[in-house]
């Protein structure tokens, strides 16, 4: 955005002095910006490819933190680069949906979940705010899925190779 510095009137009144200055944010900011857009673009890219990679089964332990602060540990049972499905029993289950009730499309839950999964380096932990999408029971055990909506610290990165890996 463009300021003007408007300077008095020469004496004689024939012309007007103008400063134009730029307003820039901090390069923090920028930086930020510049982050969450290419995150986004990688996290697009990876949603587009979802359907052409196979959901990958696999059985790691999930940590997952509701909007309220609720706590609950389960297992991932697959995952693919949209989303995931965890496996745990009731309790779990009613801490991240306490109402048990059908996911309805306006108020999907957001939950924070923390996982790590085995690359050829070792293991890589991702941490990613998802939403809840469906929440199903299946012969006493549940069943939930999430869509990933915001990966930190280059989490997306970690899954895909995680994927690329196994495939």
């Amino acid at each position: 955005m463009f300021g003007c510095d408007t300077a008095p009137l020469a004496a004689n009144n024939r012309h007007q002095e103008v400063k134009i200055t730029t307003a820039r944010p901090p390069a923090c900011q920028v930086f930020r910006k510049l982050e969450a857009r290419r995150q986004m673009v990688l996290v697009e890219s990876i949603r587009a490819r979802s359907r052409e990679v196979p959901r990958i089964e696999t059985r790691r332990p999930v940590a997952l933190v509701t909007e309220d602060g609720y706590a609950a540990t389960a297992v991932i049972s697959d995952i693919s680069p949209g989303g995931m499905q965890i496996c745990c029993d009731r309790a779990n289950a009613y801490a991240l949906n306490p109402s048990g009730a059908k996911i309805v499309h306006p108020t999907f839950p957001r939950v924070d979940a923390h996982f790590t999964l085995p690359v050829e380096a070792g293991l890589v932990k991702i941490d990613v705010e998802c939403r809840m999408v469906y929440f199903s029971e299946l012969l006493m055990e549940y069943l939930v899925g999430f869509s990933f909506c915001h990966f930190k610290d280059y989490g997306f990165l970690k899954l895909d190779r995680f994927i690329r890996e196994v495939t």
